[in-house]
């Protein structure tokens, strides 16, 4: 039966020769991690797992509220200031179920809010 080396794990076998006198046969091959490579693992803690997923989440629904209010002829920005501005209260994951599942209730809200930023709004947002 043949036995497979895998290369980088195994030590080199006496046959290779080197002319290279540091290369002994009893060194392992496997190339170690770059530093800057090992320093970055300090991301993969939970807390920094858990931060960019709110943050990956964030970003999807802001993708969402933006294409939905962009049917409607209003920039993501835009319909943010408004909506600050006229008081209505629902946050991003809000306006985003609604804008992919809920598309008629999307328009209403995006209806109320512009009607209630040229009226002045009640200022209950800020």
């Amino acid at each position: 039966m043949h036995s497979k080396q895998v290369v980088g794990l195994l030590p080199k076998s006496t046959n290779e020769s080197s002319n290279n006198p540091k290369d002994s046969a009893d060194a392992p091959t496997a190339v170690s991690e770059s530093p800057s490579v090992a320093s970055k693992n300090h991301g993969n803690t939970p807390t920094a797992i858990a931060r960019s997923k709110k943050r990956e989440f964030r970003k999807l629904w802001i993708l969402r509220v933006n294409a939905g209010v962009r049917q409607h002829g209003v920039s993501y920005s835009k319909f943010i200031a408004l909506q600050n501005k006229s008081g209505v209260i629902l946050d991003r994951k809000i306006l985003s179920g609604l804008a992919m599942y809920e598309p008629f209730s999307f328009k209403a809200v995006v209806d109320v809010v512009q009607k209630m930023a040229v009226e002045g709004g009640d200022g209950a947002g800020k």
